[in-house]
Parts: structure tokens; C-alpha cells; sequence
């Protein structure tokens, strides 16, 4: 099983990704982890990335989650996957992958960026990360305003379903 947790910078992702991971004794990957240096720099000094910053990074983290496919490993990953596209490239191959997207409102994650210490996403990225996300069609969508607990018991609601067939 994968479990993509996605959604802008400061929805919660790593957080909530480790939580689930725990919870299903599973690997969790933090797609901020696999970002090339080039591509960090380029974020602390505000420059959002592009297609071509992306598309390789996403792509590594592919072959990862295929080799743990392959092992039969399930895996967690927090990663913003912003774009339908950018989906696609991230979980290619992948088995009835399970996508939940954390989403907020503007105000509530722009305190959560400026409140955040030791990371390379500026607050002033925000604006460009809300006009490229692209909601997902399919999967759940969590409102980041509930509670940590809320959210993992709508997670595990859904992971049931999922597995019965009725998500």
C-alpha cells in the first residue's frame, strides 16, 4: 500500500505523514528529503520551482516508492505533489495508490510557514504554490483546521474503505 499525503508547504504533510505511518508500521518517505541542493536554494531565495526543478525529483522518488512496491513494502509519503501532473510523474506505476490532500485557508498555513524555523520554504512562496495546486479528483481532502486525532481517524476511514472497495 502507498499513501501519498499531499498537499501546499505547511498543511502539515511530514507531520501527519509520520503519524500514519506509525499507525500502519509502515516507511515514511519526506519528499523535502530527496530535493536536489540547487532546487532548495532556489526556494530560500523565494524563486519557486519550476517543471524542470521537479520533474527529476519526482522521478526519483517514483523509483523509490516502485522498489518498495516491488519488495512488497508499504509506504507513507509527504510530498506536495501540487499538480495532476506532477501526480502522475510521483505515483507512475503504483497500485491503487491512496491520495489524501491536507488544505487549509491561506491565513491559517501563511502563520503555520512564518512560525516554522529550520526550513527552506519562505512564506513568500505561498502565493505560488495556491496558484499551482490543482486539487485532486479522486482521493480525500482534509481541511488542516481539524484536529491532528480528527484527521487520522478520517485517514484510517478511508484506508478502510479503500481496501473494501466502497472509497
Amino acid at each position: 500500500m502507498t499513501i501519498l499525503i499531499m498537499g501546499i508547504s505547511g498543511t502539515g504533510k511530514s507531520t501527519i505523514a509520520d503519524r500514519v505511518s506509525r499507525l500502519y508500521a509502515c516507511s515514511c518517505i519526506e519528499a523535502d528529503d530527496y530535493h536536489l541542493a540547487s532546487s532548495i536554494q532556489k526556494m530560500q531565495h523565494g524563486i519557486p520551482l519550476q517543471d524542470a526543478d521537479r520533474e527529476p525529483w519526482l522521478r526519483t522518488l517514483n523509483r523509490r516508492l516502485l522498489a518498495m512496491q516491488h519488495h512488497n513494502q508499504d509506504a507513507v509519503i509527504a510530498c506536495s505533489a501540487l499538480t495532476e501532473r506532477y501526480r502522475r510523474i510521483l505515483l507512475k506505476g503504483i497500485l491503487q495508490p491512496r491520495i489524501i490532500c491536507l488544505h487549509g485557508s491561506r491565513d491559517r498555513i501563511y502563520q503555520r510557514i512564518s512560525d516554522r524555523r529550520g526550513h527552506f520554504m519562505p512564506p513568500e512562496l505561498l502565493d505560488s504554490q495556491l496558484n499551482t495546486l490543482q486539487l485532486p479528483e479522486r482521493g480525500l481532502i482534509l481541511d488542516i483546521s481539524d484536529s491532528i486525532e480528527q484527521i487520522l481517524t478520517e485517514i484510517q476511514h478511508y484506508i478502510l474503505t479503500f481496501r473494501d472497495g466502497t472509497a
